[in-house]
């Protein structure tokens, strides 16, 4: 776990609860030791009430490392059965459920890696925004039907 205003809090909740074996605070790390943290963690949790599409969630898959992640924004895009678990935002007993059942349960890190590989590599973001560019220039110079109708009935 990270820095922050809440550190300080957030270590003294965490002995009180028994939790402080448990938990490191490991405070601001370079990316390096971010990827031996996730080569080390068992699990990746992201207990989000909002997001957009959470990179650390394609880090952790490209280290192996199966997530328990809410619900929220893009992130059912990239968490599917075989990468961890997904479950309602703002449901402590639900995320506590599923941290369980993800810890029993038995992924296959070098297919989640692999997956994330497949799917989030420089080369196939790459291939796939080319492809992206490679169409809309192909249209260049030409307006869409739908365009065209509406500057029709605007006249």
């Amino acid at each position: 776990m990270g820095d922050g205003e809440l550190r300080e809090e957030l270590e003294a909740q965490a002995r009180r609860l028994g939790l402080g074996e448990a938990l490191r605070f490991h405070g601001e790390v370079s990316k390096e030791r971010v990827a031996e943290l996730m080569g080390e963690a068992d699990l990746f949790v992201l207990p989000s009430l909002h997001e957009n599409l959470p990179c650390v969630l394609i880090e952790a898959m490209a280290s192996g490392l199966p997530s328990v992640a809410t619900e929220v924004g893009g992130v059912p895009e990239l968490i599917d059965a075989q990468a961890g678990v997904l479950v309602a935002p703002a449901d402590p007993g639900a995320l506590a459920e599923a941290i369980e059942a993800a810890l029993d349960r038995d992924f296959d890190s070098a297919e989640i890696a692999r997956q994330a590989r497949e799917r989030y590599s420089y080369e196939t973001v790459a291939r796939e925004w080319t492809a992206v560019y490679e169409e809309l220039s192909s249209r260049r110079g030409r307006t869409s039907s739908a365009t065209r109708r509406r500057s029709a009935s605007s006249r």
